[in-house]
């Protein structure tokens, strides 16, 4: 087994050595304080280039699938309502047929009809009437 006291500046007291260790480093963290700030930004400024290129990246994708979408979804609507009128032009075409299916008999019947009245059909002799109480 590994000891774990090698830390220990006061072996069995591990909260009086934490405290020592902490205030030995403290000077040295404080000396390292703009090395670490100048080592942290440039890691930012390294990571920095290639996100502001997949953001960029990212940004137009999602308008490419922005316009790609509402182009497919155009498309679809166009087609349904193509199609929704192409129906409607059928139903329309079928009550025209059934109603027009009977039209030739019934102008046969109506030809008929007509010449027979034509030829039965006398039209009496009407006299314009006379005006009474009119003296000529």
């Amino acid at each position: 087994m590994v000891d774990s006291s090698f830390w220990m500046i006061v072996p069995g007291n591990a909260a009086l050595s934490a405290l020592i260790l902490f205030l030995i480093a403290m000077p040295f963290l404080y000396a390292a304080r703009a090395p670490v700030h100048n080592l942290v930004r440039a890691v930012g400024h390294l990571a920095g280039g290639p996100l502001r290129l997949v953001s960029r990246w990212l940004v137009a994708v999602a308008r490419d699938m922005r316009f790609r979408n509402r182009q497919v979804l155009l498309a679809h609507g166009q087609e349904e309502t193509a199609q929704h009128i192409a129906r409607e032009f059928e139903r329309v075409a079928v009550l025209v047929r059934r109603d027009l299916e009977g039209y030739p008999a019934l102008c046969s019947r109506r030809s008929t009809a007509r010449s027979r009245k034509s030829t039965t059909r006398r039209w009496p002799n009407i006299e314009p009437p006379t005006s009474r109480g009119t003296r000529s």
